[in-house]
């Protein structure tokens, strides 16, 4: 039950807030999911510290961890349009996502190697290009 949430954010469809009224006992996690529609990284990290201790009891805490990438991806989209070459410097994504240049480069890349951005990291430039067609998985 506890599961059902994640299981409509990994397709970036998060659910509406009737689910939040027919099982009351997922209402603690309605703040992370406030947390993704507003694509705020450093919220959402804030409010997965303060509920590690739930979410680890109840053996849900790696995967509510992974759903950062949504958020990410989203801002990458976002930020991407207004980049109309496709090249972006990964110290404004850094900055937007509030992590280190160095984080930012690794789930970068681990975002191209899944699959879900197309493009690459130019470590000599600091930038990330994109593709030119289709650079985020549909």
């Amino acid at each position: 039950l506890h599961s059902f949430p994640t299981r409509r954010s990994s397709d970036l469809k998060l659910p509406n807030d009737l689910i939040w009224e027919k099982y009351p006992i997922l209402f603690p996690l309605k703040p992370l999911f406030n947390a993704i529609k507003s694509n705020n990284v450093k919220l959402f990290k804030s409010l997965i510290n303060y509920n590690a201790q739930w979410l680890n009891k109840i053996h849900l805490l790696s995967l509510y961890k992974q759903l950062i990438n949504p958020i990410r991806i989203n801002n990458l989209q976002k930020i991407s349009m207004n980049y109309p070459k496709h090249i972006i410097p990964i110290n404004i994504i850094a900055n937007i996502n509030n992590e280190p240049i160095t984080s930012t480069e690794c789930y970068i890349s681990q975002m191209i190697n899944g699959g879900k951005v197309r493009g690459y990291i130019s470590h000599s430039h600091c930038v990330i290009v994109l593709s030119k067609q289709s650079p985020f998985q549909v």
